[in-house]
């Protein structure tokens, strides 16, 4: 999930099922909640397993990563980990 710094809802969003780790990720503006939203930076990517499917809840057991600066699109060479648990 990519959301501007100043907070706000998710710029783009990017659902992957059945995911295998490592995972290389791309989001793009295909990948835009609302169409008319600008795809701009910079972004703070943040991203989460959940173990019931439903991403509008949070469960015990979600894994969550997130950066801790803000990246430009386009950016290559990210790692983000997933090093937290709820």
């Amino acid at each position: 999930m990519a959301r501007r710094p100043g907070g706000g809802p998710p710029v783009a969003v990017k659902r992957i099922s059945e995911p295998r780790f490592p995972l290389p990720f791309e989001l793009g503006p295909g990948d835009r909640m609302i169409q008319a939203i600008p795809f701009e930076g910079p972004l703070l990517l943040t991203a989460r397993v959940d173990g019931d499917g439903n991403a509008t809840s949070r469960e015990p057991g979600d894994l969550l990563g997130s950066l801790a600066d803000p990246v430009d699109p386009g950016a290559s060479g990210i790692t983000l980990r997933l090093d937290q648990k709820l």
